[in-house]
């Protein structure tokens, strides 16, 4: 009985110091991990700007026209990054745009056109402008202006059409006006009937 009791508390504490062990080895391997991974995010984030200019991308912005015509489109063009030159491709012909203190330049296409700037360093805020008097919509907008940051796909799709967008304000303050005089005038009539007939 007593030999029987002192395997079982051998073997226990052989089991409990294995466990402990495990746990240990865990414990380390685990520790080794988190600051393998801390030494990762100090140094993706240290290296933020290295990695934006190592790695670039091309914005591409395509030009939609829905009707036939030729037309030149005038696009505004803002890139906040550190770069003031890129070279720009407008179908087989080579440009190059210089940003001026706003980070600014213009770039002009003809109807069904597109243009691809290159090398804008990845994760850039930009924005683009459409500076025409037609309608143009994005993504089911009516809006001419685009603002996003430059990923893995950079593509740009403006749809023109020919009819105008009225500011609806506007339109109200017409029909008003209108609705306002059609009343005077027959309100005028009226009144120069009554006093026709009075005076008779």
């Amino acid at each position: 009985m007593n030999k029987y009791f002192n395997t079982r508390l051998i073997l226990f504490l052989f089991l409990l110091g294995l466990l402990l062990y495990i746990n240990n080895i865990l414990d380390i391997k685990d520790q080794e991990y988190r600051e393998l991974q801390n030494k990762v995010y100090v140094k993706v984030n240290t290296n933020k700007e290295l990695i934006a200019d190592i790695f670039t991308i091309d914005l591409e912005v395509n030009n939609i026209q829905m009707y036939e015509e030729d037309n030149v489109y005038k696009y505004l063009i803002k890139i906040d990054s550190k770069e003031d030159i890129y070279k720009v491709l407008i179908g087989n012909k080579e440009e190059y745009i210089e940003l001026n203190d706003n980070k600014e330049a213009y770039v002009e296409i003809g109807s069904n056109e597109s243009f691809i700037i290159k090398d804008i360093p990845i994760d850039t805020k930009y924005s683009l402008v459409q500076e025409s008097r037609e309608v143009a919509s994005l993504d089911n907008s009516l809006t001419n202006v685009y603002e996003g940051v430059t990923n893995l796909d950079n593509k740009v799709y403006f749809y023109n059409t020919k009819n105008f967008i009225n500011n609806p304000n506007t339109d109200d303050r017409i029909v008003i006006i209108m609705v306002l005089f059609i009343i005077v005038v027959i309100l005028n009539g009226l009144l120069n009937k009554v006093k026709v007939r009075i005076y008779e």
